[in-house]
């Protein structure tokens, strides 16, 4: 009986998938020669859905070489760092014809457009909509770090359909970024040149930024509510010190920890930053942002970065929600701008 229902209910939603996607234009009516291309890919195998359903728990890394498709026509998207490059070089320019995505609060600002009906929503930033995605039948299913875990179980339902995960691993930004520009342009040869061009000119501009901040030591926070983390030379936030080229305040912090590490007030007064950038993710995910709060504190107000005006606050979507995208890494060097502004006029 549940067989049945179940069967009922699939059908009802393919008659209103198929319904709303004949009401919806195709993004492109251009047709693309698919040619086959061979990837070196890192993917995690093994994870299991968490108690709630909603993510996933353990799991490990394996490298595998897979045969892809260039040129899809039908992609579903789990992180906002592809979607964010795609749209940033043209999406436009490329061989979709259809974009499912992730839609929600935590979208950046800057891709919007893609909450409208011609975009269908396949779920979120942790976990595809199963039935959903059945019925978006895509050619190319794009992971990222918070739904990496979904391989196994993507790669049994969804057979014919090719599996990308541009997970980058914390303390390798650039190294996982470049991968996955490589990756994109292989996949989508229409824009290779424009991605490739837009990469080397974030190289320039982060080796400028590089050049004024030799010797400058510096503390990232990163504000959860009343919850505060930091993060050392390899973690998530290493960009902010291995390409943007800060010294870490305390040598002595060395946890990967994905969430940093917890800290409070005095901590941050007895490392005592020269600099101090504040990522707030209250902001990020949607709800009330705390900076305001953390800045009020009398241990905060005795440091050398709060003192000397040398605190900055970091692009929340930028940081944390599209980390490794072409809008999200102009973001970051645009908030890195403002220090080296006020360092040129100081120094």
């Amino acid at each position: 009986m549940k067989n049945i229902y179940r069967i009922i209910v699939l059908l009802g939603l393919s008659v209103l998938l198929v319904s709303c996607t004949k009401g919806q234009d195709k993004l492109t009516d251009l047709e693309f020669e698919r040619e086959d291309v061979t990837l070196s890919i890192e993917v995690t195998t093994g994870a299991l859905e968490n108690t709630g359903g909603n993510g996933w728990v353990e799991g490990v890394k394996e490298t595998k070489n897979v045969t892809f498709k260039t040129n899809p026509r039908s992609v579903a998207i789990f992180s906002y760092d592809a979607l964010d490059i795609l749209d940033y070089v043209g999406l436009e320019k490329t061989s979709i014809q259809y974009l499912g995505l992730v839609k929600g609060s935590s979208i950046p600002t800057y891709l919007n457009q893609y909450m409208g009906n011609n975009y269908e929503n396949v779920g979120t930033l942790f976990m595809p909509d199963w039935d959903k995605l059945e019925l978006f039948m895509p050619d190319l299913i794009i992971l990222g770090t918070r739904s990496s875990g979904a391989y196994d179980r993507l790669r049994t339902q969804f057979p014919s359909a090719d599996i990308l995960d541009l997970t980058i691993t914390d303390g390798f930004y650039m190294e996982g970024f470049e991968r996955n520009i490589n990756y994109l342009k292989a996949l989508f040869p229409t824009i290779a040149s424009e991605i490739e061009e837009t990469y080397q000119d974030i190289l320039i501009k982060m080796d400028t930024i590089k050049n004024l901040t030799t010797s400058k030591n510096a503390m990232i926070v990163m504000i959860n509510g009343s919850v505060y983390s930091t993060f050392g030379q390899i973690s998530r936030y290493s960009v902010l010190y291995n390409q943007f080229g800060f010294t870490v305040s305390d040598q002595e912090m060395t946890t990967a920890n994905r969430h940093g590490r917890e800290i409070d007030h005095e901590y941050v007064y007895s490392i005592n930053p020269e600099f101090l950038f504040l990522l707030d993710r209250g902001a990020a995910i949607g709800s009330s942002g705390a900076i305001g709060d953390f800045l009020q504190n009398n241990f905060i107000q005795q440091t050398l970065a709060y003192q000397q005006n040398h605190v900055y606050t970091l692009n929340a979507s930028a940081w944390y929600i599209a980390f490794g995208g072409f809008h999200s890494t102009y973001q970051m060097i645009e908030d890195l701008d403002a220090f080296v502004l006020e360092f040129s006029n100081l120094y």
